[in-house]
């Protein structure tokens, strides 16, 4: 009976010391689930606050851009004018040219009258 009563006693501290085991292996478990449920946590900001930033980069390429259009078409408008405003300037150099030739003619047909 008491040898009997040994192996028992053996084996109840051999269960023991398993649940023992088996307590500290659940709690690191515990312990890496934790972890892993932080790390994700710090990932899924990490992700959000990297679609902040695609989205704020998108906006100033967009209103680069549109500045960038309006500079251009302001500069093609200022061309156009440029080349309307010459246009009309030689316009008006052969306007003048045609009248100072008329003048010139005018005067030669005077200074002919005058001398008969």
């Amino acid at each position: 009976y008491e040898r009997q009563n040994n192996q028992l006693q053996q084996q109840l501290q051999q269960l023991r010391s398993q649940t023992e085991e088996m307590e500290k292996q659940k709690q690191y478990v515990q312990t890496l689930t934790q972890d892993l449920q932080k790390q994700e946590a710090s990932l899924t900001q990490r992700q959000r606050d990297v679609e902040v930033e695609q989205q704020s980069l998108n906006q100033r390429h967009d209103e680069q851009r549109q500045h960038y259009q309006r500079e251009t078409l302001a500069y093609e408008q200022s061309v156009e004018q440029l080349q309307r405003d010459r246009l009309s300037l030689e316009q008006q150099t052969t306007s003048l040219e045609q009248q100072r030739a008329a003048l010139n003619q005018q005067r030669t047909q005077l200074t002919e009258l005058e001398s008969k």
